[in-house]
């Protein structure tokens, strides 16, 4: 079951989805973890999420604060020009 990937942009449209919708909560790397862990794959590595965080910080989407990341204010206002 290891080889059976989130696709890495479908992992970070869910991502950024949670981190959207939780507006303006934080969350830990552990937690993304656990959201978006495949159910058939309760061993999954952490760092498909660590990577997936860290291409939508380069890209300004979103913040990182200590352990925490959240959603910047482009990104919400990405969001709001899509509806």
């Amino acid at each position: 079951m290891r080889d059976q990937r989130i696709d890495p942009s479908t992992l970070k449209q869910a991502l950024l989805g949670l981190l959207l919708e939780d507006h303006p909560g934080l969350w830990t790397l552990a937690e993304l973890d656990r959201s978006l862990r495949p159910s058939t794959d309760p061993q999954s590595n952490a760092v498909d999420v660590e990577d997936a965080v860290e291409d939508l910080y380069a890209a300004g989407l979103i913040h990182r604060l200590d352990r925490f990341v959240f959603a910047s204010r482009a990104a919400h206002a990405a969001q709001l020009l899509a509806e």
